[in-house]
Order: C-alpha cells, then sequence, then structure tokens
C-alpha cells in the first residue's frame, strides 16, 4: 500500500488543479446541441458513438468540418436522416455539398484509445503523463484534447450523453446526471449540459455513487467500492467549500460538483467536478488541499476561461484562494510558513536558470515552472489583495466572475477590473510583476540606533541590487514597549528610513511576515530536496560496498532528482576538487568527506545506527536521507543512509516528492520524521539588544 505521508507529497507534485488549456471554456449561448449515444468495450479498448447534433442558432450556417479522433471508422453519415456524402482524413469530417436547410445531422462512428499507463511514475514532471485518451479493464478517461467526439471550433455546444457499458460502468462527464440504471446486463448513465462547451472530458469506472444536494447543485461523489465509506467526508467538504466560495466568488457557475476517482494518478480540475487518481482519494489531507483547488477552478479556468496566449493566471489565483487561504483563515502562523515556502521553493528552483516572466507561463511540465505559475502567481495575488484591502479585491473577483463567465479573461482583463473597482491606475503593478523576471533582492544597509531627545532614533538603508522594483516594504520595529510598523516606499537602489521610538530599541525587522515577493538569501533558505533537483554540477559518491549496494537499489531516486546522468565515483576516488566543486549525492554515510560540511544538532549517525530528534533508527528497515550545506557555500550534499538494500528501494522514489524537507526518516517505507533544518539568519534583519545607551 502506498505510504501516506509519500503520497501527499506526491499530491503536491501531481495535483494543484491541472486544468487542461482551451478545452474547458464554456460560453454564454450553444450554437449546437450533441445527442449522444455511446457505447464503451473495455475489452477492446474501444468507443462506439452516434451522435446526432442539431443546429440551435439558425443565424449561423452548419461548420464547414469537425474534428474528430483520426483512428475513428465512420460508418454513416446523415442529415435530416438521410445518407451524406463525407470526406474524412487526419481528423478532420468535412460534408460537402450540405443543404443549407439541413436541421440534423447524425455521425455514427467507432474509435479505439489506448495510451499506455506509465509502469513508474517517478521523475516524470508531466501531470498527464502523456496519455489524452485511454480505455481498458479498469475504466476510460478520454479528455477533450483526444476528440472524441465531433468539435468544431467556434461552435460551443449543449450536450446529452446516454453512455452504456458493462455492469457496474458508471461514466462521468459534464453536466447534471439525469439518470442511472444498472442491471446484471449493464449500467447505462445520462448527464445532461445545458452549459456550452467546446470539448467534454469523459470518464469512467465502477464506481459507488453517493449524493447529496445544495439549494439546486447536485453534489456527487463516485468512489470505488474500496474507498466509497469516504463518501460522507467529501460530501460534507464539497459543501462547505461549495459555501465559502458562493460568499466570495458569487453564484456557483455549473449544476453540480463531483468528485470522481480515476484509475491513474490525476488532479484534474474540470467544468463541474474533479478526477483524482485512486491512489490518493483516500488520504484525509486531500480534503483540506487539492479539492478546495479544483472547486476554486470551477469559477477560475473552467467558467471563466484563460486567455492562455497572454499568460495563465488560473493556477496562481487557484493557489492563493485554496491552498493559501484556508490556512489564513485557520491559523496565521500556517499561512506565513505557506507564504515563506513559496519564496523558498521560487528561490531554490530557479537559482540555476530557467526562471521567467510570470506573464509566459502557460502551463506546469516542471517543478520550475510550477514554483512561477503556482507559486509567484499566488504571491502577486497576495500582495494585490494587501494593496487593495479585502473589500475591494473580493470585489473584483466577484465582478470577474460576472462579466467574464462563458469567456475567456487575460492578464490585462484582471487588471482592468480590479482597476475599475478601486479607482486606481494599476498598470505599473501588472507591469512589473508580470513581465518582468526573477523577484526584489533587497537587504538592510547601514542601520544607526541614537538617543532623540526623550524617545530613540533608528535610522538607515536598504539597499536594492539587480533590477530594481517598486514596493511597500514592511519595517517593524520592536521595542521594550512593544512594536511598531511602517511601510516604506522602494523604488531605487538606495532607499533612506528614519524610524522614531519612545522606547528603546530591540529589533529591526524588514518583510518580517513574509509578505512581499522578493528573492530570498542564501541564509534564508535551508538546503532542501529541491535544492539537490537544481544541482548544477551532479556527482553521485558511493561510501564502500554497502553504499555501492544502495547505489544499486535507488535508480528511482535518480530519476525522481533528474540525476540519471551524473558522473559515479567511489568515496575512496573523490578528489578535493570534486568535492569543493559539486553537488554531491552520497549512497552510505561518508567516512572522509564529513568536515566539509557539519552535522545539525538533534542528527547522530554511527554504523548500523542513526538518531534523528531524540528517536532511535537501528532496525533493517530503517533509512535516512538528509541534505547539507557545504560549510565553503560551493553546494548542497545529499545522504541516503538505509540499514539494507531494500530498505533504500522502498524510500527511493518517495524521498524526490517531499522537495521542501531538510531531513526524512522512514521505516518500513513509511515517513517516520521530516523537516527543515533551521534558517533563522536574513539581510532583512537587525539586533540592537546590547551596545545601546541604556
Amino acid at each position: 500500500m502506498p505510504n501516506r505521508r509519500h503520497l501527499r507529497s506526491l499530491l503536491l507534485l501531481l495535483l494543484g488543479g491541472l486544468l487542461l488549456p482551451g478545452l474547458s471554456l464554456a460560453a454564454s449561448e450553444p450554437s449546437l446541441h450533441h445527442d449522444l449515444q455511446i457505447e464503451l468495450d473495455l475489452n477492446r479498448q474501444s468507443i462506439r458513438v452516434s451522435d446526432r447534433m442539431t443546429l440551435l442558432d439558425r443565424t449561423r450556417a452548419w461548420p464547414h468540418a469537425w474534428s474528430l479522433a483520426p483512428q475513428s471508422r465512420i460508418d454513416s453519415v446523415k442529415a435530416d436522416g438521410r445518407e451524406r456524402p463525407f470526406l474524412f482524413e487526419r481528423g478532420r469530417l468535412t460534408l460537402p455539398g450540405l443543404p443549407t436547410e439541413t436541421r440534423t445531422i447524425s455521425i455514427a462512428y467507432r474509435a479505439r484509445f489506448a495510451d499506455p499507463l506509465p509502469e513508474n511514475t517517478v521523475g516524470i514532471e508531466d501531470p498527464s503523463y502523456g496519455i489524452t485518451a485511454t480505455i481498458g479493464s479498469v475504466g476510460a478517461y478520454l479528455s477533450g484534447a483526444a476528440d472524441w467526439l465531433p468539435t468544431a471550433a467556434g461552435y460551443p455546444a449543449s450536450h446529452r450523453i446516454s453512455a452504456t457499458g458493462p455492469a457496474g460502468l458508471v461514466t462521468v462527464s459534464n453536466g447534471k446526471l439525469i439518470d442511472l440504471q444498472q442491471s446484471d446486463n449493464g449500467t447505462t448513465t445520462v448527464w445532461e449540459s445545458r452549459i456550452p462547451q467546446q470539448r467534454l472530458t469523459l470518464a469512467a469506472g465502477f464506481y459507488q455513487l453517493t449524493r447529496d444536494n445544495l439549494d439546486d447543485i447536485q453534489i456527487l461523489v463516485l468512489l470505488s467500492g474500496d474507498n466509497a465509506h469516504l463518501a460522507p467526508r467529501y460530501l460534507k467538504a464539497c459543501r462547505d467549500y461549495l459555501d465559502l466560495y458562493r460568499q466570495l466568488f458569487g453564484p456557483y457557475p455549473y449544476g453540480k460538483f463531483a468528485v470522481v476517482e480515476n484509475f491513474f494518478p490525476t488532479g484534474y480540475g474540470l467544468p463541474g467536478w474533479t478526477l483524482l487518481g485512486s491512489s490518493v482519494v483516500r488520504l484525509p489531507f486531500i480534503l483540506t488541499s487539492s479539492l478546495p483547488h479544483e472547486i476554486a477552478h470551477a469559477w477560475w479556468g473552467n467558467a471563466v476561461g484563460i486567455d492562455y496566449a497572454s499568460g495563465n493566471w488560473g493556477e496562481g489565483l487557484a493557489t492563493y484562494v485554496a491552498d493559501y487561504l484556508l490556512k489564513e483563515r485557520s491559523d496565521p502562523d500556517e499561512a506565513r510558513e505557506y507564504r515563506l515556502k513559496i519564496l523558498r521553493e521560487y528561490r531554490t528552483l530557479t537559482a540555476s536558470g530557467g526562471d521567467f516572466p510570470l506573464r509566459d507561463f502557460r502551463r506546469r511540465m516542471s517543478k520550475t515552472e510550477q514554483a512561477v505559475g503556482y507559486g509567484k502567481a499566488a504571491m502577486v495575488f497576495h500582495m494585490l489583495r494587501r494593496d487593495l484591502g479585502d473589500e475591494l479585491f473580493w470585489q473584483g473577483l466577484r465582478g470577474l466572475a460576472a462579466d467574464f463567465h462563458g469567456r475567456t479573461a487575460s492578464w490585462d482583463d484582471l487588471r482592468r477590473q480590479f482597476a475599475a473597482v478601486s479607482g486606481r491606475n494599476l498598470d505599473h503593478f501588472f507591469r512589473q510583476w508580470l513581465d518582468q523576471t526573477g523577484a526584489p533582492h533587497l537587504r538592510l544597509g547601514e542601520v544607526t540606533v541614537s538617543r532623540s531627545g526623550a524617545g530613540w532614533r533608528v535610522a538607515g538603508v536598504i539597499e536594492q541590487t539587480g533590477p530594481l522594483w517598486q514596493l511597500e516594504l514592511p519595517l517593524r520595529l520592536r521595542t521594550t514597549g512593544g512594536e511598531q510598523t511602517v511601510l516604506l516606499a522602494i523604488d531605487d537602489e538606495t532607499t533612506r528610513f528614519d524610524l522614531q521610538s519612545e522606547q528603546r530599541p530591540l529589533r529591526l525587522d524588514a518583510d518580517p511576515d513574509s509578505h512581499l515577493l522578493r528573492s530570498l538569501d542564501d541564509s534564508e533558505i535551508p538546503p532542501t530536496v529541491n535544492r539537490l533537483r537544481a544541482a548544477g554540477k551532479p556527482l553521485v559518491v558511493t561510501v564502500g560496498e554497502h553504499g555501492r549496494a544502495l547505489y544499486a537499489a535507488s535508480s528511482d531516486l535518480l530519476r525522481g532528482l533528474h540525476w540519471q546522468r551524473a558522473p559515479v565515483v567511489s568515496e575512496a576516488q573523490l578528489s578535493d576538487e570534486q568535492l569543493a566543486g559539486n553537488d554531491l549525492l552520497f549512497f552510505g554515510w561518508p567516512e572522509k568527506s564529513l568536515p566539509a560540511f557539519a552535522l545539525p544538532a538533534g542528527l547522530d549517525v554511527k554504523a548500523g545506527h542513526f538518531r534523528l530528534h531524540g528517536e532511535d533508527f537501528a532496525t533493517a528497515d530503517d533509512a535516512l536521507f538528509v541534505v547539507l550545506d557545504k560549510e565553503n557555500g560551493s553546494g548542497a550534499v545529499g545522504i541516503l543512509q538505509a540499514h539494507s538494500p531494500r530498505a533504500a528501494a522502498d524510500v527511493a522514489r518517495r524521498i524526490s516528492h517531499y522537495g521542501r524537507y531538510s531531513y526524512l526518516a522512514f521505516r518500513n517505507g513509511n515517513n517516520r520524521l521530516k523537516g527543515s533544518w533551521r534558517a533563522d539568519q536574513t539581510p532583512l534583519s537587525r539586533t540592537f539588544e546590547s551596545g545601546i545607551e541604556p
């Protein structure tokens, strides 16, 4: 059974509310209506479809052509019940000479979809695993990109789908559930979507259905028999999040929200439903992480589409209003840690190159792209909300949801929306955060403390290096009598400040709560697994026979970190130049190299035994992975110390999913301890507790 903590980290990599670009946008009125009769044949991995299309908008002519999966075999095409000639080449279907008065077109066709499922997902950054459509013994997944039903560009359509399959196979798509008939001979599911869409995704599995209603919204949970007992929790969570988001964003845009289990690890946000991998739906934390993210996508990315050509803002917004906002509402300290996590991951993953302007983000295909398109974008929305205030920020989002329902919105549309509700010119704010690569580099320069009459004066300078940014930097002065915070406008290489206090100053902090998007200093970032992922000069080092055995068992770790091509040396062969000039990954505990990097407090390692934060690990099923900084600051060092090759193999595929952690301890493949080393130093703080005249 998959380890729970491993799967939680896997979710952070795989899910995050992935939308299928260009496939989900609803229009305000349908041009066509599809009445689809579908038969799924799992054994032959095929689908048989009869599609009766009606032209609803009689002011328009029929489409000139339809897109249809190129492997389709068309059995017949009829216009108003009469056979018609057709041409079908390379996925393009045309009907030459179609009479203009034609009311209905019926197309009968068959197609086989058999994209292979990945045998090993470790190290695969593409969250779709390259699967566009597949049908097999456990069910079906047909994305809109597979063109499994005829679609015509510029002709959004409403749909009625009646899908039949073997006994117990329930099919899911957009719209409301109209009927579900089950017998020993087969199962028929009927869905009706009056909200027009360009393309549809279809899923099918051997589900048990549990349902509820929130006003006129269907809430459906479709899970396998093994997980069906979790349905009440999902129903309650869906009700709670729909209630919250209706208050923040306005009316829910669909007739249902469904949680649907999938047979491979997806995390897709679709119009009115989410498709989550079967390996993770049983985990309790998904109810407070991925689920609200997917529900938020019902507004942002589905009902309001994303103009991908001008930048994908939907993932950053969903991350902010779900993953982040729920922490803010429950625990301010957790919210601060989440903001700091975003900044650390952004700095770590972009440090060795690959950064790009936020406006250029389209879709996540790597951890670096995720750090920009999800994390950096979430911080931009956070700064915008703090700048405008809660009332105007949520008012702007409600206006966006109403004004762009059924249309695509760009970053510029968002800028205009927030400018309209606030009455402010936001051009520079959006321009600098969207079009400029990177983030501000800030540090405290000279700071002086002196008596000023009966009180105190703290004066100094904020230094900004690299490209210049316009910011409002929070400065917090802690004194013997309390705290005071001011906002300092920054727009140059140096900006002076002058603070007055009646009580003796103790400490000065700039941006102490990590409210600004900025490029952290190395001293603010503990060494983490992600540091190894971003390594510029990787070198694998094996320690003795035991280390070589661990290395042979740990190919999944190398794939997960993208170190498959890293050169390998034994510790006996490791030169001083290699030790100093490379990022290192040791298999086995180093014997001669330890002076090059210090062990943190709380960690003690001996032969056949290690102790971490007071817990002992000495069985053959125990494994330790740590990431350390070199003392000379020239790179990171990862160490896998497992008490057996079997233990190493158990944890090798899991480690890369714990990207933000510095240390991991496992037993029987289950994570027992995890965390990050302390990184308390920052160039944005000064302490005045000594050396000041009383």
